[in-house]
């Protein structure tokens, strides 16, 4: 797994070297076939998983972020945008579930049995999710590569926003996203 695999990933999908970050939403909704929501979820600050996303019923996606610097809010929500061009349909072979996450799930998602349909999630979130969630399923689902790989195309993702907003005059500085 490269950076070369993600770039040419992202290439693939027809996206200039800079672009905005409504083109990668627009994108994603092509790809994965669902209107996507983005929401601020503040039960995922400080936790070891960041994002997530997770499809309703009703033919919709929403991808949840961390309270954060902008910068990180970014990578993680491209983090899941790679997941999400990737494999919309989940990952290309299951390899079990979190017991931890599956008890939040039976916990805080009424009628809803994890472990139907594979996409990505967290097991510490703190966030009530309605019965009409469709699927909903942990970071363990993934293999380290399919992970590695969401990981590099959400980086790609990342720095292509970030050459759109310094193109327009915005200060990015890459660096202050880790404290550097």
């Amino acid at each position: 797994m490269s950076r070369n695999t993600a770039v040419q990933i992202v290439d693939d999908h027809g996206l200039p070297g800079a672009v905005p970050m409504s083109a990668i939403r627009r994108l994603v909704q092509e790809v994965t076939g669902r209107e996507v929501t983005y929401r601020l979820v503040r039960g995922l600050a400080h936790q070891d998983v960041h994002g997530l996303w997770a499809g309703y019923d009703d033919g919709t996606a929403v991808v949840s972020y961390p309270p954060a610097p902008s910068g990180t809010q970014l990578v993680v929500i491209n983090h899941e945008h790679g997941h999400m061009l990737i494999s919309p349909d989940g990952p290309a072979e299951s390899h079990g579930i979190d017991p931890r996450f599956a008890r939040f799930v039976q916990d805080k998602v009424d009628g809803i049995v994890p472990g139907r349909r594979v996409v990505r999630s967290g097991e510490t979130l703190e966030q009530e999710y309605t019965p009409d969630l469709q699927f909903l399923y942990g970071h363990t689902d993934f293999s380290e590569d399919e992970e590695r790989l969401a990981e590099l195309v959400g980086v790609e993702l990342s720095v292509r926003v970030m050459r759109h907003a310094r193109a327009r005059g915005r200060d990015v500085r890459f660096g202050r996203v880790f404290g550097g």
